[in-house]
């Protein structure tokens, strides 16, 4: 039987984190829980729609870490370190103990690298969705190539969006209060740099996953910003100088990304690629197919269930 339950949990410090938990109860005490992690600027409701598939078969949760829409703010530099801590304290007040099969997203999969680092006894499985393990930080000057125009406009997400419109314009909103100038994402990209380079340097060479399951899924962002630079040249938006620097950053971004997302393969002698085709090749697939996000879990579910 499944359940669901949105709420606010208290963490030992006071604050309060907002957590949706759905599906079926765990059978035994070493079936995983699914923790899905949004990314940098997202928000938790943009995985309502994948929740929703793996509920089918699984217990999952979305947490929305502190400073976003629907949490208090942290009390700390939310480095990911920190974001990770806040993760595992949030697990442990709602009731929702380990072992945890971890789906990160984007900058949401450097959190779930972090806690691999601090608690390998506690992780099950990875799903690394579209996750650089050091951030290839694009040129500022791609903003100034949409003109008038959204970045959900330009690369199609609208378009090929694959949740409900109303659910759409709720994350429109919610992610709006979360990128707004000065606001949680603004910060923890301040510290990104940082951040990813030492966790790299302390995970490089380890399989800390051992044989447990681990699936990166590859979505080449660089689809998305190179419609971005063929509508800004199109339209004449953005200087010629803009226009170049966007276009020297777009000949080896994918290679770079894939490169990149491959050495994550190295945290376990149980892992898979999969790279994103078609309309599913954007970095926020999970709004695109949801469907096909939710397979890819089940795949690194299904293998950790197996594990003795």
């Amino acid at each position: 039987m499944q359940t669901e339950q949105e709420r606010r949990v208290r963490l030992p410090d006071g604050r309060h984190l907002s957590l949706k938990t759905s599906g079926p109860p765990r059978t035994s005490p070493s079936t995983p829980a699914i923790i899905l992690l949004h990314g940098l600027g997202g928000c938790a409701r943009e995985w309502f729609d994948v929740q929703r598939h793996i509920a089918r078969f699984a217990p999952v949760c979305v947490p929305e870490r502190a400073g976003y829409h629907g949490s208090d703010a942290p009390t700390l530099p939310p480095t990911s370190a920190n974001i990770a801590a806040d993760l595992r304290a949030l697990l442990r007040a709602a009731g929702v103990q380990p072992p945890y099969l971890l789906v990160g997203h984007s900058y949401g999969g450097v959190v779930a690298r972090q806690v691999l680092k601090d608690a390998p006894g506690e992780v099950a499985g990875l799903v690394l969705v579209d996750s650089v393990p050091v951030a290839n930080f694009f040129p500022k000057a791609w903003t100034e190539l949409l003109g008038g125009s959204t970045y959900e406009e330009v690369v199609g997400l609208r378009g090929n969006r694959g949740v409900a419109e109303a659910e759409w314009e709720m994350i429109a909103r919610e992610s709006a209060i979360n990128e707004a100038p000065g606001g949680i994402a603004e910060t923890e990209l301040g510290l990104i740099r940082p951040g990813n380079r030492v966790l790299d340097d302390e995970l490089r060479g380890w399989q800390a996953l051992g044989r447990k399951p681990l699936c990166v899924v590859f979505c080449d962002e660089s689809n998305d910003f190179r419609k971005v630079y063929e509508y800004g040249v199109e339209h004449g938006f953005g200087t010629a100088e803009q226009q170049e620097v966007v276009r020297r950053h777009l000949e080896k971004m994918s290679v770079e990304d894939e490169a990149a997302q491959r050495t994550q393969l190295a945290l376990s002698g149980n892992a898979r690629f999969l790279k994103a085709e078609g309309k599913r090749a954007t970095h926020n697939v999970q709004l695109v197919d949801p469907a096909w996000v939710a397979e890819q879990v089940k795949w690194v579910y299904d293998r950790s269930v197996e594990m003795p």
